[in-house]
């Protein structure tokens, strides 16, 4: 664990990294990955990744040119969510 996420309150949650070349010329950045990505530790496979594959696939560009990740290295569950709604704590409400 880097120290980006040594103070976040989620810091014990299974992180999902980025997926792609890192010199790739077009990068694919979601916010937080879902639990589909969460269990197969890969970003962008569930719902939104099968959106995601028909647009390349519209304009024809292969999946393993590009960066694909998120902001959020790891997604809250929705329990935490409501947790921090009421005690945000010092992250705040994210």
């Amino acid at each position: 664990m880097d120290n980006s996420c040594s103070t976040c309150p989620f810091k014990s949650r299974t992180r999902v990294g980025f997926d792609g070349p890192a010199n790739a010329k077009l990068a694919i950045i979601g916010e937080a990955p879902a639990m589909t990505e969460v269990r197969q530790l890969k970003p962008f496979v569930g719902a939104a990744g099968q959106l995601l594959d028909k647009f390349l696939g519209f304009f024809n560009i292969p999946r393993e040119q590009i960066r694909i990740g998120n902001v959020l290295l790891c997604g809250p569950i929705d329990s935490d969510k409501e947790k921090l709604m009421k005690d945000p704590g010092p992250h705040g409400v994210g």
